[in-house]
């Protein structure tokens, strides 16, 4: 859709009634994120929720489980 320097905007959804919207996007650097909200924060309110994909959360899940299913004292 859209690129912000190192953000990649995937998209933006507004709901019918509500000043009320969701943005998607992509990127690996947490400050350009960070730079990108306070450049609008006049305007709107943002919450950002960091997302994993499936394989990543996988891999999370896993660990996690290793983690908790451990023997006792290890």
């Amino acid at each position: 859709m859209a690129e912000l320097g190192d953000i990649t905007l995937l998209g933006r959804w507004h709901a019918v009634g509500p000043l009320v919207g969701f943005a998607l996007a992509e990127t690996d650097d947490p400050q350009a994120l960070s730079t990108w909200t306070m450049e609008w924060s006049d305007l709107l309110h943002f919450e950002v929720h960091p997302a994993l994909t499936d394989d990543q959360f996988g891999q999370s899940l896993a660990a996690n489980q290793a983690y908790w299913t451990r023997p006792p004292g290890s």
